[in-house]
């Protein structure tokens, strides 16, 4: 199927991950003219409901069971929808950064913060229970595990932290110029990384441990890569280029 969803006359972005549950897909986008929320019926496409948000999502989305979670970068907030009917159940504020998103498992939604916390908040409610100063301002998505929370802050360094109590369980500077960005991919027994310059074009894939004791290996982009994230099917990790390239490395 296909579905048309934005105006005829202005460009509308899809930036980020959708969250899609057996029956819906919800996915955040961004326009200068509007944007927002999406839900899409998963068999046939059509469209079950938006929610209106000003310059939209740009993020990838995050969900438990009937539960979506995204950034509002542009409020400052993070906000939770009910998936089948597209209400508002919460929205807490939060200074999270633009083209990132949410994690999320069991009872907790995960937010970091550009002054630096990665912030645990209740599913149902939007109450904090805990936060944790990572000590840089956070400029990845938050990867949620039942074991493992990631992040990646602004002076290079990956941060996991147990979901629980907010913790830090390990830390690895990956590099001294480059930032972690986008989502971070648990891929098997391996966290693999993009990272980024100042003007954000990806330059960098670097492979971590899950324990963050070693860096295994690392790619450099010939071309800078110009794919959202990391994109991993089976044993290969495939990023792309602007030109129309695509790479695919063996994650192990």
């Amino acid at each position: 199927w296909e579905t048309k969803v934005g105006p005829d006359a202005a460009q509308y972005f899809f930036h980020g991950d959708p969250y899609v549950t057996t029956d819906t897909i919800v996915v955040g986008a961004d326009a200068q003219a509007g944007g927002g929320v999406h839900a899409f019926d998963r068999a046939t496409g059509r469209e079950r409901w938006k929610f209106a948000i000003v310059f939209g999502v740009n993020g990838p989305m995050a969900g438990v069971v009937r539960r979506a979670f995204a950034y509002a970068p542009r409020q400052g907030e993070v906000v939770s929808f009910d998936v089948d009917s597209g209400e508002l159940q919460w929205r807490v504020a939060a200074r999270v950064p633009g083209f990132e998103g949410p994690g999320a498992i069991g009872n907790h939604v995960f937010a970091g913060t550009d002054d630096g916390l990665l912030r645990a908040m209740n599913v149902e409610t939007g109450r904090e229970e805990w936060s944790a100063d990572l000590g840089a301002a956070v400029t990845t998505s938050v990867s949620a595990s039942e074991d493992s929370v990631y992040a990646g802050i602004a002076d290079g360094t990956i941060v996991r932290v147990h979901p629980g109590n907010g913790a830090v369980v390990g830390t690895r500077k990956v590099d001294e110029k480059l930032r972690p960005r986008s989502v971070l991919v648990r891929a098997s027994e391996t966290l693999l990384v993009l990272l980024t310059n100042e003007t954000a074009d990806y330059l960098s894939l670097v492979s971590l441990d899950p324990k963050l004791e070693t860096i295994r290996w690392r790619q450099t982009a010939t071309k800078n890569w110009s794919t959202s994230r990391a994109f991993v099917w089976k044993n290969t990790v495939i990023l792309g280029t602007s030109s129309g390239e695509t790479t695919g490395y063996c994650v192990a």
